[in-house]
C-alpha cells in the first residue's frame, strides 16, 4: 500500500465508540483528536481576549512606573509581549485546527484522517508545550522575562507547539490531498477544506522559517545575545514580531474566508452559479487571501522590508479577496430570496462578523504599510491585530455553532449564538479602530491615559463588549455537552456539502457509504434529483 492510499478498514479503535477518561489520549478517532484540541484551544483563546483586555483598562491610569492593575510597567510589557503568542499559537491557530480536524474528513467523505496517531502525538506536545509556555511566563521568562532559565523555557515550549501545529496540519492536508471521495476533485471539495489546505500550505512554508529563527536565537541566547541583545527590554519580542503582524496573519485567518464561503449558500438557500464560476472564483480568492499572508520574508530585515514595494503591493491586494466575497453573498441571497426565507442564524451572524472585521483590518493594513502614515510601532498595530484575531475567533466560534451536531453531536441555541455573534462584531469593531485612531496620533503601547484619554475608554468599552461576546459564545456550547436529550438531526440546515450525509454525532467510520461527488453541492444534487428537502428525508 502507498504511503497515501486510501485505506479500505477503519483502524479498530475508531470504530469502537467513544472512550473516556484517558483513553482519550490513545485513540486513532479523528473527531476526538479535534474536540481535544477545540477545548484546549478554547481556554487559552478566552485567555488571551481577556489579557487584551486587561491591557486595555490598565491604560486608563498611568502614573509613571504604575498601571492601574499591573503592579508596574514591567508586568505590563510581560503580559503585552505574550498575549499575542498565546492567542495566535495556543489560541486561534489550534482551534481552526481541531474544527479541522473534525470536520475536514467529514467534508470530503473519508473514514478517517490521515496518519491518525501523528494527529494524536500532535496533541499531546501542543498540550505540553502549552503548559510550559505559561510555566515559563510565570517563572518570569517568555519574550521580556528576566530569568534565563524561563526564558530558555519558553524557546523550548514555543518549539513544542509549532512543531504539534505543523504535524497535525499536515495530517489534515494528507486527508485532503489523498482520502477525498470518488469524483471529489480538488475544485469541488468544500470551501472550508479549501482555506484550511490553503492556509496549512502557507503555515507549512513560514512557520518552520519561525522555528528556525528560535533555534538560532536559542543558541545565541545561550552563548552571549549578540544578535538576541537584553530580552527583558522585549529585543526578542521584536525579532520574532512578524510572526503575530501583517502580512502572516491574513493565512492564519483564511479558514475564516472558507467557513463563510461554505455557510453563506446554505443561509442564502441558494447555490453557487455554475455559468457565471461563482464557486471557482470563490476558490481563488479564498486562495489568493492566503498566498496574501505570505510572511516568512519578514524575518530578514523587518524595519527596511515592510516598507518595500512589495510588502505595501501585498497589503493594498489583501482586502479585495475579501470584499469579492461580500459582493458574491448579496449575489447569492438576491437569488435565494426568490426561493424562500434565509435562515440567518448564530452560524452566519458569527462568519459575517469575522468577514466584516477581516475588511476592516486588511484596509487598515493597507494604511499601515505606507511609510508617510507612520503608525508602525504605535497602538494601531495592536488594534489591527485585534482585528484579526477577533476576525478569526468570530468565524471559529460560529463554525462551532454551525458543525455542533457533528463536533459535540447535539444543536446549540440559535437565537442566543446570533446576540453574541452580535456582540464580537460590535466590540471589536469598536475596540479596533479606538487603538487604531490612537495609533494614528502617534501614541505608543505604553502611552496609557497620556494624549487621547477618551479614545482609551472607547477602547476599554469596546473590548469589554467583544469579551462578552466571545465568552457567551463558548458558555452557549456548554449545554451541548450534557448527555442525554436524545439523538441530534444528522443535516439540521439543508446543508450542501457531505459532512450532513452522516449521523449526528458521525457513526463509527463516518460513512456507511459514500456517494459519487459531480459538484461542489452533492447533497443540494441529492435533493434536487428527488425534489425531496433534509427534513423531509428524516421524517421518512
Amino acid at each position: 500500500m502507498a504511503l497515501t492510499e486510501t485505506r479500505t478498514e477503519v483502524p479498530a479503535d475508531v470504530t469502537a465508540g467513544r472512550p473516556s477518561g484517558l483513553g482519550v489520549l490513545g485513540v486513532g478517532d479523528h473527531k476526538v483528536i479535534g474536540r481535544l484540541f477545540i477545548i484546549t484551544s478554547l481556554v487559552f483563546l478566552v485567555a488571551a481576549v481577556a489579557a487584551t483586555e486587561l491591557l486595555a483598562v490598565d491604560r486608563l491610569e498611568d502614573h509613571g512606573d504604575h498601571h492601574l492593575f499591573l503592579t508596574n510597567a514591567k508586568a505590563f510589557t510581560q503580559l503585552f509581549t505574550t498575549h499575542e503568542y498565546v492567542g495566535v499559537f495556543l489560541g486561534l491557530l489550534p482551534l481552526f485546527l481541531g474544527i479541522a480536524l473534525v470536520v475536514v474528513p467529514l467534508q470530503i467523505g473519508a473514514r478517517t484522517i490521515a496518519f491518525p496517531r501523528a494527529a494524536t502525538a500532535a496533541y499531546g506536545m501542543y498540550m505540553l508545550g502549552g503548559a510550559l509556555m505559561i510555566a515559563s511566563i510565570a517563572a518570569n521568562g517568555g519574550l521580556a522575562g528576566d530569568r534565563n532559565k524561563g526564558i530558555e523555557l519558553w524557546f523550548l515550549a514555543l518549539g513544542l507547539v509549532l512543531i504539534a501545529l505543523l504535524l497535525a496540519a499536515g495530517c489534515v492536508i494528507t486527508t485532503v490531498f489523498a482520502l477525498r471521495a470518488p469524483g471529489m476533485t480538488l475544485d469541488r471539495v468544500p470551501l472550508f477544506t479549501w482555506g484550511f489546505l490553503a492556509a496549512s500550505v502557507i503555515w507549512l512554508l513560514t512557520l518552520p522559517v519561525l522555528l528556525a529563527s528560535l533555534l538560532v536565537y536559542y543558541v545565541d541566547f545561550r552563548h552571549g545575545g549578540v544578535m538576541v541583545g537584553d530580552v527583558a527590554t522585549g529585543s526578542l519580542y521584536f525579532k520574532t514580531l512578524w510572526a503575530v503582524r501583517q502580512p502572516e496573519l491574513y493565512a492564519i485567518a483564511a479558514p475564516a474566508l472558507g467557513f463563510f464561503g461554505d455557510v453563506l449558500p446554505v443561509t442564502a438557500r441558494a447555490r453557487y452559479d455554475s455559468k457565471l464560476l461563482e464557486y471557482q472564483g470563490a476558490l481563488i480568492n479564498i486562495g489568493a487571501f492566503a498566498v496574501l499572508g505570505f510572511g516568512a520574508f519578514l524575518v530578514t530585515s523587518v524595519g527596511r522590508t515592510t516598507h518595500s514595494l512589495v510588502f505595501i503591493v501585498m497589503a493594498f491586494l489583501a482586502p479585495l479577496p475579501v470584499l469579492a466575497l461580500l459582493a458574491l453573498s448579496g449575489d447569492l441571497f438576491r437569488r435565494g430570496a426568490k426561493v424562500g426565507k434565509p435562515q440567518v442564524g448564530a452560524a452566519f451572524m458569527f462568519a459575517t462578523a469575522g468577514v466584516v472585521l477581516l475588511v476592516v483590518a486588511t484596509i487598515a493594513g493597507a494604511v499601515r504599510s505606507v511609510p508617510p502614515a507612520k503608525v508602525q510601532g504605535t497602538l494601531f498595530d495592536s488594534g489591527h491585530f485585534l482585528l484579526i484575531l477577533l476576525a478569526g475567533v468570530a468565524a471559529a466560534i460560529g463554525a462551532l455553532h454551525f458543525w455542533s451536531t457533528k463536533i459535540i453531536g447535539k444543536p446549540v441555541n440559535d437565537l442566543a449564538g446570533a446576540g453574541a455573534g452580535f456582540l464580537v462584531l460590535a466590540g471589536g469593531f469598536v475596540y479596533g479602530v479606538a487603538e487604531m485612531v490612537n495609533g494614528g496620533f502617534g501614541n505608543q503601547v505604553q502611552s496609557g491615559a497620556t494624549g487621547m484619554v477618551g479614545w482609551n475608554y472607547v477602547a476599554a468599552a469596546g473590548g469589554a463588549v467583544a469579551l462578552l461576546g466571545v465568552v457567551l459564545g463558548v458558555v452557549n456550547l456548554l449545554p451541548a455537552l450534557r448527555p442525554g436529550g436524545g439523538e441530534a438531526p444528522s443535516d439540521p440546515w439543508d446543508g450542501h456539502t457531505l459532512e450532513w450525509l452522516t449521523t449526528s454525532p458521525p457513526e463509527p467510520g463516518n460513512f456507511a457509504e459514500v456517494p459519487y461527488v459531480t459538484s461542489e453541492a452533492p447533497l443540494l444534487d441529492r435533493r434536487e434529483a428527488t425534489g425531496s428537502t433534509s427534513e423531509q428525508e428524516e421524517a421518512r
